[in-house]
């Protein structure tokens, strides 16, 4: 019963399409413009507000907090329990049932969670993304590298990393959880992977 309850009130925080509701006031449907994805860039990209950009940005990490905040203070540090909460959340936010499950790329609901449950990727995840957008200067190549490079250092040193967390777990539960997450931010992005390959083979 606990795990329906933490999936439920997780998923109903996270499926929150904050893009869309901050856009729809300034008269813009971020689902019909520039990439369709409910998230910080393309609300930057289709409305070119700064203001509106950060509060997309700082209430899709709140979304991953938030609900980590509630089962840590009902359930306890239950690593499992966490997982489930951020991975809920993340989930939800990448395919929101008030959007037609549609929604953003869940890189920032990621981070609002990731911070409070595994400080240690998002500063991994970060030292990947600044490496490989010094190299190709493209974002979402460089969202691509760094998550997909945290999941191969995931699923092979999650015996180092789970020393560096708050919570303990074993490894099994440490990988999938984060696994988890980070495949489905790795789904969202396939299509911005399709189009780079596209551009490249342009320019051959």
């Amino acid at each position: 019963m606990d795990f329906f309850l933490i999936i439920f009130y997780s998923y109903l925080i996270g499926s929150i399409p904050t893009a869309f509701l901050v856009l729809k006031r300034k008269g813009i449907n971020i689902l019909d413009e520039g990439s369709g994805n409910v998230g910080t860039l393309n609300s930057y990209e289709v409305s070119k507000s700064k203001s509106a950009a950060i509060l997309v940005l700082i209430t899709d990490l709140l979304k991953g907090m938030f609900p980590l905040f509630i089962t840590l203070h009902f359930f306890g540090e239950n690593f499992v329990y966490l997982g489930i909460s951020v991975v809920s959340a993340v989930f939800a936010h990448c395919f929101s049932i008030w959007i037609g499950f549609k929604g953003g790329r869940g890189l920032a609901t990621a981070l609002g969670g990731s911070v409070l449950f595994v400080p240690q990727l998002p500063i991994l995840w970060i030292s990947f993304w600044l490496i490989s957008f010094w190299i190709k200067k493209d974002i979402h190549f460089a969202n691509i590298f760094a998550t997909f490079s945290l999941l191969v250092a995931t699923i092979f040193y999650s015996s180092f990393f789970i020393k560096f967390s708050i919570y303990s777990s074993t490894e099994f539960e440490y990988t999938i959880f984060v696994s988890i997450v980070l495949i489905i931010i790795l789904i969202k992005h396939i299509e911005p992977l399709h189009n780079y390959i596209k551009m490249l083979k342009s320019k051959s």
